[in-house]
């Protein structure tokens, strides 16, 4: 456990007036429209400005029309899920995010389903559940599930197919962080009367972005099971082209390949290189398995260019309580997980793409001109966990009492690291 002299000092008056940028407005969106509630999500990101916080209550958002995407331009807020059971969401598609403002997405679970029926109409027309394109801001996503939809079998005389969706596509984005979530690739659904390929979704598709996953789990789709003309092909775990990508403690794994003829199916790489430079920390990376001809397919880490180096160095991670807010004057917790005896320092900071640091191993995850700390220092015990306990979430001055921050760790003891980080996202007492 952390030493107990350990102290908790958010912002100081002078801090404050870095983070002012932070503060927005909070917004109440329930299934039921009820207490005070907006019962759809599309309504209310409509209404929300740049930098607000949706606090997001348990229910199914299928909007007015189940098939259609809840789209968001031009803006940065803050879903959270703010109560006990699940949140499910179908597809969510941002664009625009402004420079300087993220976007965050924490404890959602995006499902595949009736939401998803009817999209369907083709090849590869289904589109991923979560997207991002052309957004000067960064995206940040946290314990989330995000399951890409399956290929459409049509009916009729002649069925058409689909390819599995992707989970998570972000293209030409400022800065990516995942932390603390699964995505799978949806899988290809195949036609024995047409006879085209079916590909597995990837799960994580990342195009001209600074990205950084950690503690997270990422599986390719598999592909469609029937004869197919050409060879289908597993969907990738991680798949990054033009991008710089930092991946600690997680898995990658490719999607697996089924189906037989002549042209047999290739398993999905668990990393998909294109001309990128990538660094890999105490990571699983495999492949998919070829249940048709052992072994064919993409390799492990698949690189077309670029750079690949790994360590051995153990991750670490920092989360603030469960998948929710923190409200002012209630109490809440920070869990920190790493090896027996580091020495660790929590810092704070508003969000910014992810910037390998050359003096720590690993990334910085908020911006550099505009952080706080240190607000904690301990040493973590012999069980590798340690749970601060706060009483009470500091009250902060009028106008600053709604934020979202980051909190991210380092671990100061033997070769300087940087740890994974976490969302603070602090409420009044009356949300």
């Amino acid at each position: 456990m952390f030493r107990k002299s350990i102290t908790f000092v958010l912002c100081s008056a002078a801090a404050l007036a870095s983070l002012e940028d932070a503060c927005a407005g909070v917004v109440v969106v329930d299934p039921q429209g009820m207490p005070n509630g907006r019962a759809l999500l599309q309504a209310a990101l409509n209404g929300a400005a740049d930098g607000d916080v949706l606090l997001v209550r348990a229910g199914t958002y299928t909007e007015m029309l189940p098939t259609a995407p809840v789209t968001v331009s031009g803006k940065g807020v803050t879903l959270i899920k703010d109560s006990a059971g699940p949140v499910f969401l179908g597809h969510l598609a941002i664009s625009n995010v402004p420079a300087g403002s993220t976007f965050v997405v924490r404890g959602f679970r995006f499902q595949e389903g009736p939401i998803t029926v009817g999209l369907g109409l083709g090849i590869g027309s289904i589109p991923p559940m979560l997207s991002v394109q052309s957004s000067p801001g960064t995206v940040w996503i946290e314990d989330c599930e995000v399951r890409g939809a399956p290929g459409f079998l049509s009916g009729g005389f002649f069925p058409l197919h689909s390819h599995g969706a992707g989970a998570i596509d972000v293209r030409q984005t400022g800065g990516l962080t995942i932390a603390r979530t699964s995505a799978y690739g949806g899988a290809g659904i195949g036609s024995s009367v047409s006879k085209q390929i079916s590909n597995g979704g990837t799960a994580l598709s990342v195009d001209g972005v600074d990205t950084y996953v950690v503690s997270s789990f990422l599986e390719g789709g598999p592909t469609g099971s029937s004869l197919t003309v050409n060879a289908p092909v597993g969907g990738h775990g991680l798949r990054a082209q033009g991008s710089t990508l930092t991946v600690h403690g997680s898995g990658l794994v490719g999607g697996d390949a089924f189906g037989s003829n002549a042209f047999p199916p290739l398993a999905g790489a668990g990393l998909f290189l294109v001309n990128d430079a990538a660094t890999l920390r105490d990571d699983v990376v495999v492949a998919g398995t070829n249940w048709i001809v052992p072994g064919g397919g993409h390799t492990a880490i698949t690189n077309l260019g670029g750079t690949v180096s790994t360590s051995s160095t153990p991750s670490r991670d920092v989360e603030v309580s469960s998948p929710g807010p923190v409200r002012t004057g209630k109490p809440f917790a920070i869990f920190l997980y790493g090896e027996p005896g580091d020495v660790v320092v929590l810092f704070a900071g508003l969000p910014a793409a992810p910037l390998a640091s050359p003096a720590f191993e690993g990334a910085f995850v908020f911006g550099l001109s505009a952080f706080v700390g240190p607000i904690a220092v301990g040493a973590i015990g012999g069980s590798g966990q340690s749970i601060l306990q706060f009483p009470a979430a500091p009250a902060l001055p009028a106008g600053l009492d709604e934020m979202t921050l980051v909190i991210q760790a380092a671990v100061a003891s033997g070769a300087p690291t940087l740890a994974g980080a976490s969302m603070f996202v602090q409420v009044g007492p009356n949300f």
